[in-house]
């Protein structure tokens, strides 16, 4: 009926209807995601976290190349940490679907100082109750007292349950 019905019954019709539903970030679950130093990105006190904990880190490790991911590192190697970043695909910001402009960025982080794990994943995040390094599954370790996860994002939907919308890791719509 192209109509917004809300919860007190009024009615409010529309020809387009955009839902912004926001996201949570999806976690790493692997031993060691509870240490302190181990965050996502999500909201402005993350970034500020971040922030905070980046004057005191020498080390980060950066999970995922996705736009998250690429601007979390751009900002630590500015702001002077030695950054490794791990990605489980073979390129970055593999999004795009941009070969060129993939190794191009490519090219450009490693130019500044950002250390590129690709192909390989997350095992473990070790320290005693802070971190200190992380171990990838092929047994490579990177120093860190601070890592950012940054792989992806779960659509923020259960509101929407018995709308009558149709869910499937978002909203389904038409072309």
């Amino acid at each position: 009926e192209r109509a917004l019905v809300l919860e007190d019954g009024g009615r409010h019709a529309f020809d387009k209807l955009l839902i912004a539903s926001g996201a949570w970030p999806n976690r790493l679950e692997v031993p060691g995601s509870h240490l302190e130093g181990v965050r996502t990105l999500r909201t402005l006190d993350d970034s500020g976290w971040i922030r905070d904990a980046s004057r005191d880190a020498l080390h980060a490790v950066v999970v995922g190349a996705g736009f998250i991911g690429m601007e979390v590192a751009a900002s630590l190697v500015q702001r002077g940490l030695e950054v490794t970043m791990i990605h489980r695909d073979k390129g970055i910001f593999e999004i795009l679907r941009a070969r060129s402009v993939a190794q191009y960025l490519a090219d450009l982080y490693g130019q500044r100082g950002v250390e590129l794990v690709l192909g390989d994943e997350v095992a473990s995040f070790g320290g005693r109750s802070r971190l200190d390094a992380v171990e990838t599954k092929r047994g490579r370790v990177a120093q860190a007292e601070l890592a950012i996860v940054g792989i992806g994002v779960t659509p923020a939907t259960g509101w929407l349950e018995g709308s009558g919308l149709r869910l499937n890791d978002g909203v389904v719509v038409n072309e």
